[in-house]
């Protein structure tokens, strides 16, 4: 059973505003599946948010940003083979 006094969902617009982002980009996250969401009522169903699945979002994109600062490493050269150069007479 839910603890009422401590149970709050999040709308799209409470949850933007706690991470300082548009609610259309919050809209993306969703769609894309990066943040979990609830969808309540008939149809598509309004969204709601978990505030730990709102921190879990964002310490997700914490660790995203770590690996990608991280230099990546140089590919390896090839030799396209199937590349002939043609000169010209």
């Amino acid at each position: 059973m839910i603890n009422q006094s401590s149970f709050h969902l999040l709308t799209v617009a409470e949850a933007a505003d706690q991470l300082a982002i548009s609610a259309s980009l919050l809209y993306q996250h969703v769609q894309s599946g990066r943040l979990a969401h609830y969808r309540l009522g008939a149809g598509k169903g309004a969204i709601r948010i978990c505030p730990n699945d709102l921190a879990t979002f964002l310490q997700s994109m914490r660790n995203e940003a770590q690996r990608k600062s991280s230099p990546a490493p140089k590919p390896k050269a090839t030799a396209l083979k199937h590349l002939l150069r043609q000169t010209s007479k």
